[in-house]
């Protein structure tokens, strides 16, 4: 039986093909079992440019900042992250546990070390942190995003949060990191566009 871990990479992205290819192989069902409670889908890069911020020797020290083409220009959206999924899952720092607990957070970032991986120079080591509150049980975990103290910011719909502030989040929510804007969605809507789009 195929697992979470075996649709996933070491960056905490799915391999689109593979759950592409076991959506359609397996009835809902099937593959709820496997999924996660949340996924963020890849909706769009935003195209800009990095400006850099150099130490004496010209290296690139932490997170270069992230700008627009032109200053005060919306950042316009390019279509090329959509087969760009991750699922809500605390690779890191507690994968085995995670079902059995009431309040699971998983860490994106740039580093290496975080659950969700994204290898951009405008991304914060520890960009964001997404929490998920299991309540009861009988329900879908709440989600919530928090910026990190990101030096690109954290926007959920399109409204920057402040620095370590925290923002409950629902399917539907577009969430921007810097560059990089996703989708909170259920796996039974994933499920279906894997299988019959």
């Amino acid at each position: 039986m195929t697992s979470l871990k075996d649709l996933v990479d070491e960056t905490g992205k799915f391999d689109f093909q593979a759950l592409k290819k076991f959506a359609r192989e397996h009835d809902q069902k099937t593959f709820l079992s496997v999924m996660p409670d949340w996924i963020l889908v890849g909706s769009g890069l935003h195209r800009g440019w990095n400006l850099p911020v150099e130490e004496g020797g010209g290296n690139v020290a932490g997170t270069v900042m992230f700008q627009p083409e032109q200053r005060k220009q919306e950042p316009t959206r390019l279509k090329i992250l959509e087969h760009s999924v991750f699922p809500l899952v605390p690779w890191k720092s507690g994968f085995n546990e995670y079902r059995k607990k009431n309040i699971v957070t998983i860490i994106m970032g740039r580093s290496v070390k975080c659950d969700i991986v994204l290898a951009e120079p405008s991304i914060s080591a520890e960009h964001a942190e997404f929490r998920l509150d299991v309540g009861d049980g009988t329900l879908s975990p709440a989600c919530f995003v928090r910026d990190m103290g990101s030096s690109n910011g954290v926007f959920v719909n399109g409204s920057r949060l402040a620095p370590f502030w925290t923002k409950n989040v629902a399917a539907g929510d577009e969430i921007r990191f810097s560059r990089f804007s996703v989708i909170l969605d259920l796996p039974v809507n994933l499920h279906n566009k894997l299988k019959y789009g």
